[in-house]
């Protein structure tokens, strides 16, 4: 599956996360050090979104991996019946939205049509 950033911003991602989803979705599975070497981002932009992709998505899963030294590494992993079922959840909902929406646009054309 490749999706790219603009699509997930117009779901509702923000752009930190929806560029580390993207590049989570290509790569199946990443360290944050790898994340941010190869996104170009800083250590907190990366910790942060993915907080976010944990916690209120529920679409990336952690596991620890002990190190000789210093503190355990994270290895994040992509979800993947998880983030197919949530997008599909997601641009459902957005497309529901869309149709009210033009329903309602629809419906006051109408209105407008009949005062004239």
């Amino acid at each position: 599956m490749d999706i790219d950033q603009g699509a997930l911003k117009l779901i509702g991602f923000k752009e930190k996360e929806a560029k580390i989803l993207s590049y989570m979705i290509k790569n199946q599975r990443a360290d944050s050090l790898q994340i941010e070497h190869d996104l170009m981002m800083h250590q907190p932009e990366v910790s942060i979104s993915m907080k976010t992709l944990i916690i209120n998505h529920n679409i990336i899963e952690f596991e620890t991996q002990k190190q000789d030294t210093g503190r355990p590494k994270k290895i994040f992993i992509l979800k993947k019946d998880a983030i197919i079922d949530y997008l599909i959840t997601i641009t459902n909902k957005k497309l529901n939205i869309l149709q009210e929406e033009e329903e309602n646009l629809f419906n006051f054309l109408e209105k407008l049509e009949k005062k004239r």
